[in-house]
Parts: structure tokens; sequence; C-alpha cells
């Protein structure tokens, strides 16, 4: 095994659940890297069902994310620095509740329609109170569909503690992207044949 497969090996090379984490510190590309396995994933008519959450800068200070839809490419307001109508604010940020429910109807529709990967974009800080995407998190690790979801360096552990991931395959941010493609691609391919 070369060493860039060793680095990417870093838990069992055989998850139960087929749970597959983005990871890096806070503003490394996790979500450009995650959005580009997704255009990938599509090039070769495989179609995950989730979304990724761009963030957007203020003066080098994240000022909000969106939620895309990673099928129809649409986005609306996840979160802000500034208060929206009806917002929940968690942290330093307002969420938007409407576009929360989106978000799960997007996971729901997913699983119902057993998509081949569910993505979420991201798992973190708020998910281990409990808050944003705790519920949808617990329901698509149960569903049996293969998960790709992105969590920050520092909450790793922490995550899989949590949602009782025993075994992850975790790959960087700044990993070789075709390299993880065609990883992942052909992990899924194998465990939907046996």
């Amino acid at each position: 095994m070369n060493k860039k497969a060793d680095k990417i090996l870093k838990y069992d090379s055989t998850p139960q659940n087929n749970i597959f984490i983005i990871s890096g510190k806070q503003g490394y590309g996790k979500t450009i890297f995650l959005e580009t396995l997704i255009k990938k994933f599509i090039k070769n008519n495989f179609m995950p069902a989730g979304f990724s959450a761009p963030g957007y800068w203020d003066k080098d200070v994240r000022s909000r994310f969106d939620l895309k839809n990673i099928f129809t490419g649409e986005k609306e307001l996840l979160c802000s620095v500034n208060p929206v109508k009806d917002s929940v604010k968690h942290g330093r940020f307002y969420f938007n509740p409407y576009t929360i429910i989106l978000g799960e109807e997007i996971i729901n529709s997913g699983i119902k329609n057993n998509a081949g990967l569910l993505v979420i974009d991201e798992i973190g800080k708020f998910e281990l109170e409990g808050a944003v995407w705790d519920s949808i998190f617990k329901k698509m690790i149960l569903s049996g569909i293969p998960v790709l979801a992105v969590v920050r360096d520092i909450f790793v552990e922490k995550v899989k503690e949590k949602y009782e991931i025993n075994d992850a395959e975790i790959f960087y941010s700044d990993d070789n992207p075709d390299f993880v493609f065609d990883y992942i691609f052909e992990k899924i391919r194998i465990n939907k044949s046996s």
C-alpha cells in the first residue's frame, strides 16, 4: 500500500455503513473539495442526494453560509451573522429554520428514493450540541445508504463517538480529489454488488 493510501485509510478500510468523512481545518477548502467530488459523481452518472454549505467572507470573517442542493444547484441562506426572520441563534450565527427544513427534506427525499450516496456539509459543534443537522444526520447513518459528510478536523473524534461511527474513512481537503473519488466510487460499487 502506498503512503497516500496509508494516510487516507486511517480507520478500518471496510466500514459497515460506508461512512466517508472529508475533514480539514476551518477555512481550508472542505466544501470546495466536496463540490469537486460531487461534480465527479454526477459526471459518472452517479446521482448523490444532499447539500453543500458554501461560506462567504466579509473582511476576513465568515459572514454567512448557504445551503446548496447538490442535485439542482439551488441555494438558500442557511445562516448569517445578521438575523433573518424567525432565525435561531447558534454561536454567532442566526440560522434560517426554513432552510433547515429544506435540508432535511433534501436528505429525506434521498433516503426515500434510495440514493446511492447521501451528502451533508457540515457536521460539527452545533450537531454535537443536538442542534441544526443532528437528527437528520442520525437518520442518514441509520438509513444504510453510504454517507459523505464534511467534519472539521477538531470535531472528527467527537462526531464518531456521539453518532457511534465505529468505522469511517477520513479524507482531507488537501488530498487528491481524483484518487478520493475513485476510491469512494469503487467502495460503493463493490458494497452494492455484495
